[in-house]
């Protein structure tokens, strides 16, 4: 028995059906463009507390979130122990220190995690102004009563010089 010889077997190349292209976009390096928050209070935003208000743009991917933080002035050069840590926030946001003055900074972040700080200063409340606009007062009316009380006893000769006599 004899077996015939196999046949050649005639290969073409494989082509797809349909030329696809595929659309890269280049990856988003590009943060959110530069805002500036407002903080600003209105009897008709939770009984006239203060709050910031704020809008980022972001050509490429959107903005994804933001996150707001706050630092107390003054104190916050002594010590950290006071700052607000940076927390997920919506405008308006309602400020969680309502006295004190405070450097509000809030990121606009994008899609892939660029981010955009703005930032904005919130007034001290017209009650803490008040409050160092007497003690102010109290004490310059106090330093005032001081030197003139220790000028007529001077004139009047109820401080004795320090002086010894000269031999």
């Amino acid at each position: 028995i004899s077996a015939a010889p196999p046949k050649p077997i005639k290969e073409t190349p494989a082509v797809p059906d349909k030329t696809e292209e595929i659309y890269a976009p280049a990856p988003d390096i590009v943060p959110p463009e530069n805002f500036i928050p407002v903080v600003s209070r209105h009897p008709s935003i939770e009984g006239n507390k203060y709050f910031a208000s704020f809008f980022a743009v972001d050509k490429d991917t959107g903005i994804s979130y933001y996150e707001a933080e706050e630092k107390p002035f003054l104190l916050s050069w002594i010590t950290d122990k006071f700052n607000k840590p940076f927390i997920k926030a919506d405008s308006p946001n309602i400020l969680r220190g309502q006295y004190w003055s405070y450097r509000v900074v809030v990121r606009a972040y994008d899609q892939v995690g660029n981010y955009t700080t703005g930032f904005a200063d919130k007034p001290f409340s017209p009650v803490v102004l008040l409050i160092f606009v007497i003690i102010l007062l109290v004490a310059a009316v106090i330093a005032t009563r001081l030197v003139s009380h220790s000028q007529h006893r001077r004139k009047s000769g109820i401080i004795k010089s320090s002086r010894l006599p000269n031999d």
